[in-house]
């Protein structure tokens, strides 16, 4: 039997009674630092990383958005029987992999910059609610390549994150992108 499922997407309450307002006045102070774009201002080894505490409400908030409502990820007390992830709930793998996107359309790449290929993505380790985390983002190349009789510009990144265990940071996380730069130069 073939499994035939459709949904109709709709916010939780609690979140669709945010404000529009209040939350693109959040939104505006946090985008002022966003940089822009030009491939020739972009170096190999130009790196960004932030440090995130994955708490249980960043988690819920991305199960809702998401729809990802597996007890895995959302249910206390079925993650204190997982032995394999320390007796704790762990974060979904697309939200950890969203901070990427964060990363390099703001600090890294910036406006300007589009999201061409997403590499082959590694989950070498879990990342627990209560878990402290190193996004990392990083240029590895920088190509052109003539595409339909036009040059386009575009820059690979190597994506980390790294979980600490025991006082140290350690790779959970690998991935890449390519993106797209839209102009060569300022000019």
């Amino acid at each position: 039997m073939i499994l035939d499922i459709k949904i109709e997407f709709s916010l939780p309450e609690i979140l669709e009674n945010l404000s529009n307002d209040a939350l693109q006045e959040q939104i505006n102070e946090r985008k002022v630092n966003i940089k822009k774009a030009y491939w020739d201002e972009i170096n190999i080894d130009d790196k960004v990383e932030m440090k995130v505490q994955m708490t249980r409400k960043l988690v819920s908030i991305f199960a809702m958005i998401s729809a990802d409502y597996n007890p895995l990820h959302v249910d206390e007390e079925y993650g204190k029987n997982l032995k394999i992830f320390g007796n704790n709930n762990i974060a979904h793998g697309y939200f950890l992999q969203s901070f990427f996107s964060g990363l390099g359309g703001t600090y890294l790449l910036g406006e300007g910059a589009a999201l061409h290929e997403k590499l082959p993505s590694k989950f070498l380790r879990y990342v627990a609610v209560n878990d402290e985390i190193l996004v990392q983002k990083i240029v590895v190349d920088k190509f052109e390549k003539v595409v339909k009789g036009k040059t386009r510009y575009y820059v690979e990144t190597k994506e980390v994150i790294k979980v600490k265990r025991d006082d140290k940071f350690i790779v959970a996380v690998e991935s890449g992108t390519i993106s797209t730069i839209f102009k060569k130069s300022r000019e």
